[in-house]
């Protein structure tokens, strides 16, 4: 998906923190349905997003 949008990349980081707020909603609903839910938990998947997101940002900081 992002490199059919690769001109643009405001559309690019839309696109990256719609898929990372989904990333860490069904992270969140996944635990709470089959498995032990905690903060640690939703911790590391806010962390995962962000460290997906610093990379986006790092690699695309010429382009902005």
């Amino acid at each position: 998906l992002m490199v059919l949008f690769s001109y643009d990349v405001s559309l690019q980081f839309m696109i990256l923190i719609l898929v990372l707020l989904f990333y860490i909603i069904m992270g969140f609903l996944h635990h709470k349905e089959n498995h032990y839910f905690n903060a640690k938990i939703m911790i590391e998947y806010v962390l995962v997003s962000a460290v997906i997101l610093a990379a986006f940002l790092f690699l695309n900081f010429p382009r902005i």
